[in-house]
């Protein structure tokens, strides 16, 4: 009914390991490897905890920002396409500064990152967070984030990947499933450098889809459902693999985890748009602004949540989700939403939303979000439906 019931031995977690560490076509020969199901979470370290580096290869500077909310004090893991861990190391700040040097025919390279703090909710991070170097360089910008997670989860979850299903599974999340990231402030949520004129872009919308991760995960919960975020993360992935989150992609995808996620996401959606977000039940826009300048103290007094324009692409993400929130509970208010995105045209600040948005919307999507766990069996493909292609 959900996802798997945790976690090691899930389907679709096992088969990203694979997949990340045998990735072909990014800078290499350019052929699909197929790869099975059967490893681990992450790769086991295959060189003894040793992590001094052979010199055999061009010194790659590797430099990136960590974090849903940022993550201070996260442990980073850099591993070999064959398993061999090259970096085990503690990153006390948001970002981290690695040298790597290694042989061309160990990339692509896979980098993880857990534990630590995330600055806005205070808490460990609730999924691990990871991206790939694709391909040998003198120097790379490698983030890890939600964004990033989700990107080559997906471009994984076929079972062979190549520079195109990446690219694919990039452009498949940038344009239906973006949070809000400006693309024209930050182009790629990977290789984009954060710096202090567009930290507050990333950090907002990775902390969205974040939280779309808790709410489904503590959703299905509710319901006795033995899941983390993890599972949630994997399950998604798994699912866009046919442009949407729809419960009908590759094996590992759930309609129940689709329909729950789809659902959570109209209410994220609306309170990160009016910049009002809730995490983990509390206000988190003070929070977000705190922890860039925290960890961008440089960073002008413009670089705050309430400046991230509400972009045309994030209108038609909120409403798609609104609609699929309407089939759980019809209220008129979710409906008066609606019609007001519908009648935005051109980017605008989120105050300028939140007073467009009908009283008491915000209780209405939260109610529609933890009844969607609840729902029928026959409701979730119509809940996913409406995610997908609402009607006109």
């Amino acid at each position: 009914m959900v996802v798997c019931h945790n976690p090691i031995s899930c389907y679709g977690r096992a088969l990203l390991i694979v997949s990340l560490l045998v990735l072909a076509g990014c800078g290499g020969g350019g052929d699909d490897v197929s790869v099975g199901a059967d490893a681990v979470d992450p790769p086991a370290n295959n060189d003894g905890g040793n992590n001094e580096q052979p010199d055999n290869g061009v010194n790659n500077r590797v430099t990136g920002s960590i974090g849903d909310g940022p993550i201070v004090g996260a442990r980073l893991r850099v591993y070999t396409r064959s398993g061999q861990m090259l970096r085990d190391l503690t990153v006390n700040t948001a970002d981290y500064d690695t040298t790597i040097n290694t042989a061309n025919s160990d990339y692509p390279l896979s980098t993880w990152a857990d534990q630590g703090i995330d600055l806005v909710t205070g808490l460990e991070p609730d999924f691990t967070l990871l991206s790939v170097v694709e391909n040998p360089a003198t120097r790379t910008i490698n983030n890890l984030n939600p964004f990033s997670t989700l990107i080559y989860q997906t471009a994984s979850s076929t079972g062979a990947i190549t520079t195109s299903s990446v690219a694919a599974a990039r452009d498949t999340v940038l344009t239906n499933y973006n949070f809000g990231l400006d693309v024209n402030a930050f182009a790629d949520p990977v290789t984009t450098e954060v710096t202090n004129d567009n930290i507050h872009h990333i950090v907002k919308a990775s902390e969205a889809l974040g939280e779309v991760i808790r709410r489904t995960r503590d959703a299905l919960i509710a319901t006795g459902s033995n899941v983390d975020g993890d599972d949630v993360m994997a399950a998604l992935a798994a699912d866009l693999t046919d442009g949407w989150i729809d419960g009908q992609g590759t094996a590992g995808a759930d309609r129940r985890v689709a329909a729950v996620a789809n659902v959570a996401s109209a209410a994220v959606l609306i309170e990160t748009m009016s910049n009002q977000l809730q995490v983990n039940g509390t206000d988190a826009m003070a929070a977000m602004d705190l922890a860039i300048a925290q960890v961008s103290p440089g960073a002008p007094a413009s670089s705050v949540t309430g400046n991230v324009p509400v972009t045309g692409a994030n209108v038609d993400q909120a409403i798609r989700s609104l609609w699929a929130a309407h089939v759980v509970e019809p209220d008129a208010r979710i409906l008066d939403a609606i019609t007001a995105l519908e009648g935005i045209s051109g980017n605008i600040q989120p105050a300028q939303l939140a007073a467009s948005l009908p009283a008491g919307v915000h209780n209405v999507l939260r109610e529609a979000w933890l009844d969607s766990a609840y729902v029928a069996d026959f409701t979730l493909d119509t809940i996913n439906a409406q995610a997908s292609a609402p009607p006109p």
